[in-house]
């Protein structure tokens, strides 16, 4: 028989919220993990559909995006460069200068 899911739901927000906890407002895995320490029948399904059902959760959830690579293809030596910079106390420092060559 299934275990209370009101017992298990105590489990995952107790790993969730509780600052003492490792695991608190981490991801689903670092939740999972740290509840299953307390309550050995919480599946990662049970966490997953839990913490879906948070605003916290959900609502700061990192945003993923994929963009599309365009190939950098220059017409010769010395016509494209690349130029990586960092401030640094308010001053911008060059880091590195890379000429891009392609060879066919």
């Amino acid at each position: 028989m299934d275990e209370n899911p009101n017992i298990k739901d105590k489990a995952i927000r107790r790993a969730y919220f509780d600052l003492k906890s490792p695991a608190t407002y981490s991801n689903i895995k670092n939740v999972y993990n740290e509840t299953v320490q307390e309550n050995s029948s919480v599946k990662p399904e049970d966490v997953e559909k839990y913490l879906q059902s948070e605003p916290t959760y959900s609502l700061h959830k990192t945003a993923r995006h994929v963009f599309k690579r365009l190939k950098t293809v220059p017409t010769g030596l010395n016509t494209d460069w690349q130029l990586i910079w960092q401030m640094f106390n308010r001053l911008p420092i060059i880091i590195n200068v890379i000429d891009i060559f392609w060879c066919a």
